[in-house]
């Protein structure tokens, strides 16, 4: 039960939020003190100001406005930080086809198919990127004629994870990607035997096409992450270090803080030379400054925590002194 306790409020000393628990856990050591299971805690500013073992044990920090929650069959834990994710990618990813949820490569196939019975001709289909292919019986990705078959109307793009893709026939032909198209440095086209594309880009060369993604409007983009960084939270996520974010989207992750969309706290690492030409460092750096992103700039909910290089590609792509065990021309 969730109720504003009605005794007046008499300044600071009040808490924002109690909470009357079965069980509430701290970080603290079995050796400490504090590690006992406790049943009221209040909460200040942001801060646990007070842990009881008794249910009534903060009831002197309840005021006017004090939001008190009091449920006796709850158990509360501290949150999860999540060091390496990608909360933009899962803010994007919100309205994207969900093929997580596919079984097998039929139903991979059948969602996109769905998705492009509702979606006009000529315009993008994306899927998430959380998902492996194999979780699949089939174990592989699907090749572009597939996704020619299931879509044969729309630019489909596939995503998995951060660092491969694979796109249909109209999406390479909207890129001009053809048996003569040669990726920028740390890329990949993935080609058949005859040296026409299969449809599979790897890394740098990904941009080729998701650089003709249409960009979401302003309030969309906001109310995405909203939907993703709440997901995080009801999953015990409290706090997330995004991985891969650059200038614009440092800019946007500042918007959703101060529109109160950001649901967990996020410490951005922006990146450097992912895709495309590498910066001049000195550049690069003088130019986060001018834009105002410097490392350790921020707040609570938000803080800019550093940058990121990519050398040599992600856990499939990385570079190596031997070929790869089931790719004998391949290094990385």
């Amino acid at each position: 039960m969730i109720y504003t306790h009605p005794a007046e409020d008499d300044g600071q000393r009040h808490a924002d939020i109690v909470v009357k628990a079965a069980a509430i856990h701290s970080m603290a050591s079995a050796r400490e003190a504090e590690a006992r299971v406790h049943r009221a805690m209040a909460v200040r500013d942001g801060h646990v100001v007070t842990l009881s073992a008794e249910r009534d044990g903060a009831d002197e920090l309840i005021g006017s406005a004090t939001t008190v929650i009091d449920d006796p069959g709850l158990t509360v834990l501290p949150t999860c930080d999540d060091t390496h994710t990608h909360l933009l990618f899962a803010g994007r990813a919100a309205s994207d086809v969900q093929v997580a949820d596919a079984r097998n490569l039929g139903e991979f196939l059948d969602l996109i198919r769905h998705r492009a019975t509702v979606t006009p001709a000529g315009q993008w289909i994306r899927t998430a990127s959380n998902w492996h292919e194999l979780t699949l019986p089939e174990r592989r990705l699907p090749t572009r004629q597939e996704l020619d078959s299931a879509a044969p109307d729309n630019a489909v793009l596939v995503k998995r994870g951060g660092h491969n893709d694979v796109a249909n026939s109209m999406a390479l032909r909207l890129a001009g990607v053809s048996a003569a198209t040669w990726p920028s440095e740390g890329g990949v086209i993935g080609r058949d035997d005859t040296g026409e594309p299969t449809g599979r880009l790897e890394d740098s060369a990904i941009a080729l096409v998701e650089q003709l993604l249409p960009e979401p409007s302003f309030d969309e983009q906001i109310e995405s992450l909203w939907q993703a960084s709440a997901s995080y939270a009801a999953t015990g996520i409290g706090a997330v270090r995004d991985a891969a974010t650059n200038a614009n989207e440092v800019a946007l992750l500042r918007a959703a803080r101060d529109h109160d969309a950001l649901a967990v706290r996020t410490h951005a690492m922006v990146i450097i030379g992912f895709a495309g030409p590498k910066p001049v460092m000195s550049e690069f750096l003088d130019q986060l400054q001018a834009d105002g992103t410097r490392p350790g700039d921020g707040d609570d909910w938000l803080r800019v925590w550093g940058l990121k290089f990519v050398i040599d590609g992600g856990v499939e792509n990385a570079a190596l002194d031997q070929p790869y065990a089931n790719r004998a021309d391949y290094r990385g």
